[in-house]
């Protein structure tokens, strides 16, 4: 009898593990549903116990143990991802990307058809000669820490700098740039856009690659 409820628990054990496991390892955000590996953790538990309680001899007592091990450290991944709210992570990632593109789009009318940095568009006045204080600025200035924020880190790529430049636009202005979000979550995807107002996306795990203010990837594709 023994043998026939090890066998059915170290069977039940192992299943709930596998399916923890390929959770925790293909799955991404569970936006507001939580993660359907949790309905496997209460048996995972209760056989566990069984099993080391039945489990007679050094090779049952290993191979249970090496069983939970890898159960417990699946659980442990999967309860760390968040869930139990909307997590628009990319919808955020590419609401800023928009307001970039706007922002610099804007700042090129005033700043003789060249675009600038970040913190120039947050404060211009440090920036264009000439430019009051008191004129509206384009950027919040929130947008220009390097900070991840909502499960992405976002920087701007200046392109070359531009030779002989009017008195009246800023000193590091360019003719192009790039505007990069990368998610701190490898299985969410990136973004890229450019002065050309085009915003692509990269494949899952895959940083854009960026040349000369340029976003230059191949394995890139146009934001569906």
């Amino acid at each position: 009898m023994r043998a026939v409820v090890l066998a059915l628990s170290a069977a039940v054990l192992l299943l709930c593990t596998l399916g923890i496991g390929l959770d925790a390892a293909f799955s991404g955000g569970y936006g507001c549903m939580g993660p359907p590996s949790i309905i496997f953790m209460p048996v995972f538990a209760i056989c566990g116990v069984a099993c080391l309680a039945l489990a007679r001899g050094a090779g049952e007592r290993v191979s249970t143990a090496v069983v939970l091990a890898l159960g417990t450290a699946a659980s442990a991944l999967v309860l760390s991802r968040p869930y139990g709210r909307p997590i628009p992570y990319e919808s955020l990632a590419l609401g800023d990307i928009q307001v970039v593109l706007s922002a610099e789009a804007v700042y090129q009318g005033v700043n003789q058809d060249y675009f600038d940095t970040l913190e120039c568009l947050a404060k211009p006045s440090s920036c264009i000669p000439g430019y009051p204080a008191t004129s509206p600025t384009f950027l919040d200035v929130s947008l220009t820490r390097p900070e991840p924020e909502s499960g992405y880190r976002r920087w701007l790529v200046s392109g070359p700098p531009v030779e002989n430049l009017p008195s009246s636009a800023s000193r590091t202005s360019t003719r192009n740039f790039a505007y990069v979000a990368v998610p701190l979550d490898s299985r969410w995807r990136s973004f890229c856009a450019d002065e050309t107002g085009v915003i692509l996306q990269a494949p899952k795990g895959v940083t854009p690659n960026i040349r000369d203010g340029h976003c230059d990837d191949p394995r890139c594709a146009p934001y569906k």
